[in-house]
């Protein structure tokens, strides 16, 4: 994606809390601007977020990228979207190859995520990324590791793995008794199923979202088991957070709670 026309209105959107397509449109509203104004000048001097455009990248380039950053700017959290082949990733693994023979694609993409587990070590950062599914996507009760497209073996060297996607309209149906529950929240238009989570304590779980998409603001609603169930095994002592803010030299007479439903 473009930096400056699709990444940057998306940041200065999430972080003013207006709409993007005001800021994109010029349609402002009472008091926009000068969030959107401020938004920008604290995400240019004070953000520490650095983002690189490589629509074409190989191994090589990512860890050159990432060496720089870390150097640099100290930098302790990687985003890399996304996992795929590329015409300069196909040629670096051929290149490397003792035996000059055609790469298959999901030997590509297997080593790719054997290669940015490597740099997590040998940076010392967090690296999150993604990749696509394929077109099994549609079936509801199949939401791991065997949907990925390219390569199963993608997921092999995640800690945490999850699929993000739009409720379907089974899966509404099946949680319609929670919903009528919760009449006056909003419905859940993202659920997030988490598969894979190496060494933490939930699993097999679905995380119920609801996604402001014109400022990519999301709101916790709640969480399931893989049977649409609040109080299955899966999710018991999975509670409401409740998280204090209190800004750096400013004393407040109560901490600003924020609520995670």
């Amino acid at each position: 994606m473009e930096l400056l026309e699709e990444i940057d209105p998306i940041l200065w959107a999430f972080m003013a809390d207006v709409p993007q397509d005001h800021i994109e449109y010029n349609t402002y509203e009472d008091g926009e601007e000068a969030r959107v104004d401020e938004a920008i000048r604290l995400l240019c001097d004070e953000g520490n977020i650095w983002l690189e455009y490589v629509p074409e990248y190989d191994l090589m380039t990512l860890e050159a990228i990432i060496e720089e950053h870390k150097l640099k700017h100290k930098t302790s959290h990687v985003f890399f979207d996304y996992i795929h082949t590329t015409i300069e990733l196909l040629s670096e693994f051929a290149e490397k190859s003792v035996v000059k023979m055609v790469v298959r694609e999901d030997q590509v993409l297997a080593q790719v995520s054997t290669t940015l587990k490597h740099f997590t070590r040998k940076y010392d950062i967090s690296l999150d990324t993604g990749t696509q599914v394929s077109g099994d996507f549609k079936n509801a009760d199949n939401r791991d590791s065997t949907i990925i497209r390219g390569s199963k073996a993608i997921a092999d060297k995640g800690d945490g793995c999850s699929v993000a996607m739009p409720p379907t309209a089974i899966e509404m149906k099946k949680i319609d008794a929670i919903l009528r529950a919760r009449m006056g929240s909003p419905k859940p238009n993202l659920v997030i199923s988490v598969y894979k989570n190496r060494g933490g304590k939930w699993n097999d779980i679905k995380i119920w979202l609801y996604v402001d998409y014109g400022t990519m603001r999301v709101f916790d609603l709640f969480v399931t088991d893989n049977d649409y169930k609040l109080d299955g095994e899966k999710v018991l002592g999975l509670n409401k957070t409740y998280i204090n803010i209190e800004e750096e030299g400013i004393a407040f007479e109560k901490p600003t709670e924020v609520k995670v439903y």
